[in-house]
Formats: C-alpha cells, structure tokens, sequence
C-alpha cells in the first residue's frame, strides 16, 4: 500500500510541476466578457482586413475560461500551462485544432485587441482566414494574493473537424 500511494505523490507532483492540474474555481475570479461585444470587436478586426467573421463556440469558450483560470493560478502567462492548445482543446471537446492569443495585465477588452494587433504573431491569429471560430475568457487574481498581472486573457481560434 506505501508504494501506491508514494507512486500517487510522485505522479501528483509531477503534474503540478509541469502545470497539468487545473485551477480550482476558488483561485480565479471569472472577469465578465459580453459575448456579443467579443464577437463585434474581433470581428470589426477581421472585416477591416476583408476576412470572414467568426462565430462565438462554447467548447472553445470553455477552453479559454480552463486556460485563464490556470494562468491565474500559477500567476503566469503561458501557453504551456495545462498540455498543448490540441490536448486542451480534446479535454473540452472540440473536434477540431486552432490556435491561441493569450494576454495579462490590460483591463479591457480593447486594450487586449491592441495588443494583440501590435503583436506579429498574435495579429497573424486574429488574421488567419483559416479560423472560423473563436472561445474567449478573462480571469482576475483574488485581491488577497499578490500578483505580476491580476487579470489574464485567452483567445481560442477554431477550425472545426470536417
């Protein structure tokens, strides 16, 4: 019986070493995102550029919520936290791949576009005429822990299986 639960804590640990383990709901503060503002603003991006608008999906949202959530518990900003974007967009359900714009510190929806927009490889995501879908979530660090950032962002982008 030592030897289960030793290989348990092993295992356990391993996992929180490499950020497999998901925040609890306790640790993140969801920062409300108006799904219809979301979907204006991105897509005022897309048609400034002549691209297809992308529509709003739940299995990607869910993956954006899973991956703030995470940053904020780790108080990092990292795409690596939780497996790779495929294996986390499988945890969710997504049938399909996609890609990741991830942000940290700006307050607004607007500002975090900016960003992006000023960014080359996170302005080829909101660009790239492959997607056709997006999931997108913001978490805020509880008041009472000290933090680099206090609020993180993600985008999901999706191209939908088929």
């Amino acid at each position: 019986m030592a030897l289960k639960r030793r290989q348990f804590i092993l295992a356990a640990s391993g996992l929180a070493l490499t950020g497999f383990l998901p925040a609890t709901p306790a640790e993140a503060t969801p920062v409300p995102v108006s799904e219809a503002g979301a979907a204006a603003a991105i897509n005022a991006i897309r048609a400034g550029h002549r691209l297809a608008p992308l529509s709003l999906h739940r299995l990607l949202e869910a993956a954006a919520e899973a991956q703030a959530a995470r940053m904020v518990a780790r108080d990092e900003i990292s795409h690596r936290l939780g497996g790779s974007l495929r294996a986390r967009l499988r945890q969710v359900g997504y049938p399909g791949i996609g890609g990741e714009n991830l942000s940290a510190g700006r307050a607004e929806l607007a500002a975090v576009l900016d960003g992006w927009m000023a960014s080359p490889g996170h302005r080829a995501n909101l660009l790239d005429r492959r997607y056709r879908e997006f999931g997108i979530a913001a978490a805020r660090v509880p008041s009472s822990r000290p933090s680099r950032y206090r609020i993180y962002w993600a985008l999901i982008f999706g191209i939908p299986a088929g």
